[in-house]
C-alpha cells in the first residue's frame, strides 16, 4: 500500500488493502454505509484515499461497531467535502 496517505487507491489495491475476497462484499459494505464510496477521478475511473481505507481498516483492529463505523463513514465523507 502506498505510503502516502493522501494517495488514490485503485479498487484492485482496495481489495488487497482490505482483504477482501470480491468486489461484490466490498460494494454491499458501501451500501451498508460501512465503507466510503469511491471518489470519481475521470468518467471512467474510480479510487479510495489510503487515508481513509487506512481509518477503516482501524476501526475494524478495534472491534468497533457496525454503528461506529458507519458514523467513521460519514465523518470521512463530510470532510471530503470540506476539503473542497
Amino acid at each position: 500500500m502506498p505510503e502516502l496517505n493522501n494517495s488514490f487507491l485503485s479498487r484492485t489495491e482496495v481489495l488487497d488493502a482490505t482483504k477482501r475476497g470480491s468486489w461484490s462484499s466490498l460494494r454491499l459494505d458501501i451500501e451498508d454505509g460501512l465503507f466510503p464510496p469511491g471518489i470519481k477521478t475521470s468518467p471512467r475511473l474510480v479510487a479510495w484515499l489510503a487515508s481513509e481505507v487506512n481509518a477503516i481498516n482501524a476501526s475494524i483492529v478495534r472491534g468497533d461497531s457496525n454503528e461506529k463505523r458507519i458514523q467513521l463513514v460519514c465523518d470521512l465523507v463530510n470532510k471530503r467535502s470540506r476539503a473542497r
